[in-house]
């Protein structure tokens, strides 16, 4: 096999497996902007859960911005800047290891 057979493999497998870990992790903390938004109930222990997962990817994040609240509706900014800073950070890895594995 070729040196650069390898390497395309390469690139595509760390392609698939963080793009499959970007989904779980927008989809995941896109649940909990729904769970703001429409005001769940925290003390719900689905909820409680469901937040203490989430808070867990949307640490790195916190403080950047406030969340807004908007018509008695919580606009979760922080959760939104998770789920676009995730995704750069994705498409950053992924150029770079497109720059290093081609030949």
């Amino acid at each position: 096999m070729s040196p650069t057979v390898v390497a395309s493999k390469i690139y595509y497998f760390f392609d698939y497996i963080l793009k499959r870990l970007l989904a779980i992790v927008g989809a995941v903390v896109f649940v909990r902007l729904l769970l703001k938004f429409f005001g769940a109930n925290a003390a719900s222990y689905m909820v409680a859960k469901w937040y203490m997962v989430s808070d867990v990817m949307i640490w790195p994040f916190q403080g950047i911005f406030t969340n807004i609240e908007w018509e008695g509706h919580i606009l979760d900014i922080v959760g939104a800047c998770a789920i676009a800073g995730y995704a750069i950070l994705v498409f950053l890895i992924l150029q770079i290891l497109r720059g290093v594995t081609r030949q």
